[in-house]
């Protein structure tokens, strides 16, 4: 996902990171991205305060994820690209 990224916005400084302790200042950051984790998490305000406290007052905080409760019962979500290719994210 983040090589796609990489490819339509050349110009941004893309990079992984722990959302549980993301190695950023305060506020240094226009848009952080968490796809798919936060089904991880029993606590959901540590990851989201950590996204919060990193991007800048004026920023965007992107997040996607897998229900919880689809997860539990071993769900998967299906995914269609724009070229016509399809996948599946398991819980």
């Amino acid at each position: 996902m983040l090589a796609h990224v990489r490819t339509k916005l050349t110009e941004a400084n893309c990079r992984v990171g722990d959302v549980a302790s993301p190695p950023l200042a305060d506020g240094r950051v226009e848009l952080a991205m968490c796809a798919l984790t936060l089904t991880h998490f029993g606590d959901l305000e540590p990851p989201i305060r950590e996204l919060a406290r990193v991007v800048r007052s004026d920023g965007r905080i992107l997040l996607s994820g897998h229900h919880p409760f689809m997860a539990a019962l071993g769900g998967e979500t299906f995914y269609v690209s724009r070229d016509g290719g399809f996948g599946y994210v398991a819980g």
